[in-house]
């Protein structure tokens, strides 16, 4: 599976010309793939940002489109590899960005419902849409995959951030080394 992880004719300068970025919960902040010449398949739970972030990227005259996907659903990542492959026959590199932090205290006081939910979006999730894509990665000889995480894992106390956020996100930054 290392093989995934090893780049496939990337630059040295972190250029993506040429290559296609798939990227999860990323309507926010992928004008920087695109802007270095990816084109870019980028997706989030909500239309509406879905579309916002497609057409303020288009207006720059990058090539990017995008699709509603809720990373933790296996139908939507299912759909969004799909669409990808469907649309730019091959995924280069995938940025997975989905995350969420429903509890905000004590970690002592967390519900189990609440700490199922991080560990299936923030690790399980991010395993699987790894899993689903490495694959397709392969057949092209490989590609690059990055897993954003929060800052706050490095320094939970400086941001005052939760530490239930912090050790999921240890535990999905574990995933993709």
């Amino acid at each position: 599976m290392a093989s995934a992880y090893i780049s496939k004719g990337f630059q040295k300068d972190g250029r993506f010309h040429g290559k296609v970025a798939l990227c999860t919960a990323s309507t926010a902040g992928r004008r920087t793939v695109s802007s270095e010449g990816a084109k870019v398949v980028l997706s989030s739970r909500r239309k509406e940002k879905v579309e916002a972030a497609v057409e303020k990227l288009r207006a720059k005259k990058l090539e990017v489109s995008g699709m509603v996907c809720h990373q933790a659903k296996k139908e939507d990542r299912q759909r969004l590899i799909d669409f990808t492959l469907q649309t730019y026959g091959v995924i280069d590199v995938l940025f997975v960005s989905a995350g969420v932090n429903p509890f905000k205290g004590d970690m002592l006081l967390v519900t189990e419902q609440e700490w199922d939910k991080l560990f299936k979006v923030n690790v399980k999730s991010t395993f699987l849409m790894i899993r689903e894509t490495v694959p397709h990665m392969n057949k092209e000889g490989g590609g690059a995959i990055a897993i954003n995480s929060t800052i706050a894992a490095l320094y939970p106390d400086a941001f005052g951030m939760v530490r239930i956020r912090v050790l999921t996100c240890h535990g999905s930054i574990g995933v993709g080394a």
